[in-house]
Parts: structure tokens; C-alpha cells; sequence
């Protein structure tokens, strides 16, 4: 069951990216113990988990990496600001977006995964710079589910996504090693107000490896949003409760399935 850490102030909801869990935010979540903080576990070793939270206080949406297009995407609540950690709007390069990740190299997982989900994602993992095991059993169905949203959603406003007044931070790495060079300069291009702050030497796991970092100018941009504190919240809408935070079935005839 993903942790709930009761505080003061404004309240964080966090989701992790593909391939981890809810466990991702135990080192940002401790660099911020004044904070009250929610995770979001969107199931890859385990049932997903989507803690219901009273309205009480303002919401600040915080993503890494695939975290960041599902929060964009799907909308799941109000929040007064977006923190973007190694994350983006649209994960595969297009006519129109690039520089960003080859969609073949999504499309060779997609094949790979259902004959072998534990060594594809510890492969993945490996790559993003984590070299400890699975935390758990692999959800096979769950990561195919998270394959095919990095490699068909695409939350940008300019594809027709909903975009967002609320005020957004995207913390990235300058030596990531999944998301190639230029593309945090440009993926949010769209969106009306974002402030980008690059760590020279940061990785794709900044939460991980960078906590202390990435608290730092989370407390700086909740500093910032504290002047509009008495302001509704400007966030997208959420979407049909029915959908509540279930995962999405794989679709037949994608690059998994042909």
C-alpha cells in the first residue's frame, strides 16, 4: 500500500515512471518532511493504487518521468502546479518533436516484454542508472499497459491535449541517459508557463539519485506559487471518475501485436 505522510502546507501527489513503483519517492518525500505527500503506485509490481485525498489544501501534481505524460494526460484531479522530474508530454520523436526517443526502441520492447517482463525491465532499469533488483514480481499486463502509453499518448497542446494554466516546473538531467540531448529544451514548449532547470551531471533517476537537489527547487517553486495561494485551482479538469486510476487494456494491432 503506498504511503501517506501527513503535514502541513500545500499537499504533493507523486507518480513514478515506468518500471518502478511507488517506492521512488521514499528519498524526495524524507528531503521534504514539513510536506504532507501522497504516491500514486500505478501498479508494475503490484495492484495500482490511487489514494483518494480531501480538497482541503492547495495540490501540487509532482511526475517523473512516464508519471509526468499520465498525470498530463489523464487528468485525475485539480492542482495549483505540475513538477516535472525527467518527465515530458510526449515520451517518442514525431515530424514535429524532436529531438526525443526513437519510437523503435519503444516498439522492440513492446515485442520483447510479453516473453520475458522481469529482463526487460531490469534491462531498462540498468540502463536508467539502477543496478538494485526488482522490488517485486513484475506486473506483465500493467508494464505492456505503461509500453503502450509512452509509445502512442501524446498530452502537448498542439496534439489536441488539455493543457494546463497552472504553473510548471521541469527538473531535468543533463547527462540522462534515456532522454536525449535538447529534449527538455523543447518538450514543453507548448505549455504557458514553465520554468526548466537542468543538473549538469543529473541522470534519469534524479528522485533517486538527486533528493536533496530536487527538494530544493520544489520548495523554491511552492514559494513562488504561495503568492497566488488565495486563487482557485487552475488545473486541468479531471476526467470521467469512472476511469478512477485502473491501468488501460493493451490494444490489438499495436507494434506489440501486429
Amino acid at each position: 500500500m503506498s504511503p501517506v505522510i501527513t503535514r502541513s502546507g500545500p499537499r504533493l501527489v507523486l507518480v513514478h515512471g515506468w518500471g518502478f513503483d511507488h517506492r521512488l519517492w521514499q528519498g524526495l518525500c524524507s528531503a521534504l518532511p514539513e510536506l504532507d505527500a501522497v504516491t500514486i503506485d500505478l501498479g508494475f509490481f503490484g495492484p495500482p493504487n490511487g489514494p483518494a485525498f480531501a480538497p482541503d489544501r492547495p495540490v501540487v501534481a509532482v511526475g517523473h518521468s512516464l508519471g509526468v505524460l499520465w498525470l498530463l494526460h489523464t487528468r485525475p484531479f485539480r492542482w495549483h502546479g505540475l513538477v516535472s522530474i525527467n518527465g515530458f508530454p510526449r515520451f517518442v520523436d514525431a515530424p514535429d518533436y524532436a529531438p526525443a526517443v526513437p519510437a523503435r526502441l519503444v516498439d522492440r520492447m513492446l515485442r520483447r516484454l510479453p516473453a520475458d517482463p522481469a529482463g526487460v525491465t531490469q534491462e531498462f532499469r540498468r540502463r536508467c542508472g539502477e543496478s538494485a533488483p526488482l522490488p517485486d514480481r513484475p506486473v506483465p499486463d500493467s508494464l505492456l499497459a505503461g509500453l503502450i502509453w509512452l509509445r502512442h499518448w501524446d498530452a502537448r497542446p498542439v496534439a489536441g491535449g488539455v493543457t494546463t494554466p497552472a504553473p510548471i516546473l521541469a527538473l531535468s538531467g543533463g547527462a540522462d541517459p534515456i532522454l536525449p540531448v535538447g529534449m527538455d529544451e523543447h518538450c514543453f514548449l507548448n505549455f504557458p508557463e514553465v520554468t526548466t532547470v537542468r543538473l549538469a551531471h543529473g541522470g534519469h533517476l534524479l528522485p533517486l539519485t538527486e533528493p536533496d537537489w530536487c527538494a530544493g527547487r520544489i520548495r523554491e517553486f511552492l514559494d513562488g506559487l504561495r503568492a497566488d495561494a488565495k486563487d482557485e485551482a487552475r488545473g486541468p479538469c479531471p476526467p470521467d471518475p469512472d476511469r478512477g486510476f485502473a491501468l488501460d487494456p493493451p490494444r490489438a494491432g499495436g507494434p506489440w501485436n501486429p
